[in-house]
């Protein structure tokens, strides 16, 4: 069965267009061997395109000439959405599904409103017009011929204050945050599933709109929000106005627009000013959004490369997306891995700049640490700060562990100045308790070589890291031992033959995995694979999640066995917020401790 019919008998009927547009005027459009297109690159795909161009050859002989741009002479062929000066193409008024083929004036249309549109609009010349040809060089069409494909759609008709939503545009700030964005596109890409309309989204102007509006979030004539995370949805005349200002009040309100607001039983939709919609995101948190204790500390492998092997991976928007989730969870000391340049060119430390500092240190090189370190300035003060890169290692400083690591591999560790810890030393602000932690990422390859330099690199680490506590104890007057927290990317599993993990509780100065003494355990794995982004809608979708237990995790935090009288482990848990799993191949890890009253302290 022809491709053409074929789609008919899924939910498209052919409609005869209004005579006004076509009439029964005829128009050559092929003749004498000439025939010319004029094409809208972002309404039809070049393999469309060539499959037109090869069936007019094909069919007559005529070597076409096809462009984007040019001077339009009568009997032009215009493909896709061409838009035509002083003209309002019929395509104008169709909705998404909907596609045109037939005369318009001087000019033979072919398209529709998407790329998908013009495909179909393209196959039925191809199978009902184009073999109208008599003599195999010439053919005249008729405006009396002119279809128009008419989809069926879920919502047929909508109105807001009356008007209909074909006359809307969606509204964002001018400067719109990563969640206001995503709302607009996920809108406009449900309103144009159950509606077949694809209104535009547009930034604020000077002043309020009073009609044929969907503002969404902080524009100038929005509406505030009774809480951080609520949202609400309302109508004010022909406005509607969306409500958010957080990521759960956005995302909450993502699914009531989906749900709730675009979602009708019947046919036709009317909205008025006594429709409301309201909610509170909070209650979708991933975790609680304060710490269960006196801090809460978080590691995030923040993921800060453009592409990976599945495809691009845009640093500015995972970056914009990571700074809400930290943001609406807010760990007092936050540690991430993979901080590449990137990152910091896209500028995710500024993005979360009001609430937290970096730790400024030297890696001995010119780059900013890949294992930055922040610490929330309203809870803790840095005392002290270093970097140890794990670069810097000759690996033959222990020849116990040193086993069958080969030169090459060697070689491949010592250039990688990506691995490493940055740490600080930190004081409660209200209370006067003082720890360290330290934000690592260990050696990536897989395999026994490759365990054995994460097992060199992790005494090194546990070497550094007690050395730098103990002489900031020692000059400061401190009897006990400091409390060590590190975590980040291990790059290994407890489920792991011959771990490296268990170096970091061997004898001496050793470590103990936070999530064993946790009151509430990690239960599930920290790592998955990598969301999509597209590059057409301009957002981050189809997130990946992990199906593995915690002792597959490779992202861990270990606490200093000496300091076990000190700190209460309270929780440990990962964010698995949709922005965690869009963002990154690692969710973030995170423990809420309690400090005992062994815990060490310096008074101001």
């Amino acid at each position: 069965m022809k491709r053409f019919l074929a789609l008919f008998l899924v939910g498209l009927m052919l409609l005869p267009l209004f005579v006004s547009c076509g009439g029964n005027k005829k128009l050559t459009i092929i003749q004498d061997g000439n025939c010319t297109i004029v094409y809208d690159k972002s309404t039809v795909s070049t393999e469309t395109l060539r499959d037109l161009t090869n069936a007019i050859e094909e069919q007559t002989g005529t070597d076409v000439d096809a462009t984007s741009s040019g001077e339009l002479e009568k009997g032009t062929i215009l493909v896709g959405n061409v838009q035509v000066e002083d003209s309002l193409s019929p395509i104008a008024a169709l909705r998404i599904k909907d596609f045109f083929v037939g005369v318009d004036g001087d000019y033979y249309r072919i398209g529709g409103l998407n790329e998908e549109a013009t495909d179909e609009a393209v196959a039925y010349f191809i199978e009902e017009v184009l073999p109208e040809i008599k003599d195999g060089e010439k053919l005249t069409v008729r405006g009396k011929n002119n279809y128009i494909a008419v989809a069926e759609y879920r919502i047929e008709g909508m109105t807001i204050g009356g008007e209909p939503l074909s006359n809307f545009s969606i509204v964002i700030p001018k400067s719109p945050s990563v969640s206001e964005f995503r709302t607009a596109v996920l809108l406009r890409e449900q309103i144009c599933s159950t509606t077949g309309f694809y209104p535009a989204i547009l930034t604020d102007g000077e002043t309020c709109p009073t009609e044929g509006q969907i503002l969404i979030g902080s524009t100038l004539c929005g509406e505030p929000v009774s809480s951080e995370h609520a949202y609400t949805i309302t109508v004010s005349g022909k406005t509607m106005k969306i409500s958010a200002a957080s990521m759960l009040g956005h995302e909450a309100a993502q699914r009531a627009l989906q749900n709730e607001v675009f979602n009708p039983r019947n046919e036709t939709l009317q909205m008025d000013n006594s429709f409301s919609c309201s909610g509170d995101g909070a209650e979708n948190a991933t975790a609680t959004l304060q710490a269960n204790g006196d801090l809460r500390i978080m590691f995030s492998n923040i993921h800060g490369y453009p592409t990976t092997d599945n495809g691009p991976t845009p640093v500015k928007e995972a970056s914009q997306q990571l700074a809400e989730l930290y943001l609406t969870y807010m760990p007092d000391i936050l540690g991430t891995q993979e901080f590449s340049p990137n990152s910091y060119n896209a500028g995710l430390d500024q993005m979360i700049a009001n609430e937290y500092s970096a730790v400024a240190v030297s890696t001995g090189k010119n780059y900013q640490t890949y294992t930055a370190l922040f610490y929330r300035k309203s809870t803790v003060e840095l005392l002290a700060s270093g970097y140890f890169g794990f670069n810097s290692l000759t690996y033959e400083e222990y020849p116990d562990l040193r086993g069958n690591f080969s030169a090459s591999t060697l070689k491949s560790t010592v250039a990688d100045n990506s691995k490493g810890v940055t740490w600080g030393i930190f004081r409660v602000r209200a209370t006067g308790q003082v720890l360290l932690v330290g934000s690592t990422h260990l050696w990536w390859q897989g395999g026994d070589i490759h365990e054995t330099a994460r097992r060199i690199q992790i005494m090194a680490l546990r070497e550094h890291l007690t050395e730098q506590a103990a002489t900031f104890a020692t000059a400061n007057n401190i009897q006990s031992a400091i409390p060590i927290f590190v975590g980040g990317d291990y790059n290994t599993a407890l489920n792991r033959a011959n771990t490296a993990l268990s170096i970091m509780e061997a004898v001496g100065n050793s470590f103990s995995n936070v999530n064993s003494l946790a009151t509430t355990k990690l239960t599930t794995s920290t790592h998955h694979g990598y969301a999509t982004f597209n590059e057409k809608l301009g957002i981050y979708e189809a997130p990946v999640y992990s199906t593995g237990d915690q002792r597959s995790a490779i992202d861990h935090i270990y606490v200093s066995s000496a300091s076990s009288s000190m700190v209460k482990i309270n929780r440990v848990g990962i964010l698995s917020d949709l922005y965690a799993h869009l963002s990154s191949d690692h969710n973030p890890i995170y423990t809420d401790i309690s400090f005992t009253s062994a815990a060490p302290k310096l008074t101001n």
